[in-house]
């Protein structure tokens, strides 16, 4: 989500402009959340299967166990990823799902209402 919010170019951007100006950063770029190694796997894979699918769809099983057929993934690799990938596009959902406009309702429409013309 960290990604999506303050992709690596704003965040460049928010540190030039504190220390330029001689601010704090915003809480969510000081205690972003920290990415270990061998974890890019999971969150390269998702951005990669986030781009086949439509949304507001998930990702699918079958798509992430062929991604781990494309890269030669191990029994043990998949099962990770398959796990991440759930557990991520969950939580992507959940975000995108808000950040999405309301549908808009049926009110009163303007120039007359719905009078049939006689």
């Amino acid at each position: 989500m960290f990604q999506h919010e303050f992709p690596p170019e704003t965040e460049k951007k928010f540190r030039e402009e504190a220390r330029r100006f001689k601010e704090e950063l915003p809480e969510r770029i000081k205690n972003k959340p920290t990415l270990y190694f061998g974890n890019a796997l999971f969150l390269n894979a998702w951005f990669d299967l986030d781009t086949e699918r439509e949304r507001p769809k998930p990702i699918t099983r079958g798509m992430c166990f062929s991604y781990a057929v494309d890269y030669d993934l191990t029994e043990e690799q998949t099962e990770d990823l398959w796990y991440h990938i759930r557990q991520m596009d969950l939580e992507f959902l959940v975000w995108w799902k808000k950040k999405q406009p309301k549908p808009r309702t049926k009110g009163r429409q303007r120039g007359g209402g719905s009078e049939e013309p006689s």
